[in-house]
């Protein structure tokens, strides 16, 4: 279950919050994946229903799932 924003509209805190939202669902999506790479695209598609019923909007989960996909790329030189 995708934790609510702490308040109704817009609050200082609330991409913070819209993150740590979405870490535990993009985690068990990504790990149910057999795919060899992230594709951020069923990853939203996957999140996106429930994350909007518990009051996020789609714009902020976007962000916040790019923010998490980005951590989780490694880093090539």
């Amino acid at each position: 279950m995708i934790k609510a924003p702490r308040e109704a509209g817009e609050y200082s805190l609330r991409n913070h919050d819209c993150l740590k939202a979405m870490e535990r669902p993009a985690n068990v999506v990504l790990q149910d994946s057999c795919a060899p790479f992230i594709d951020f695209s069923s990853l939203l598609h996957a999140i996106l229903p429930e994350a909007t019923a518990a009051g996020w909007d789609e714009k902020e989960v976007e962000v916040a799932l790019a923010h998490i996909v980005k951590e989780l790329r490694p880093v090539t030189h």
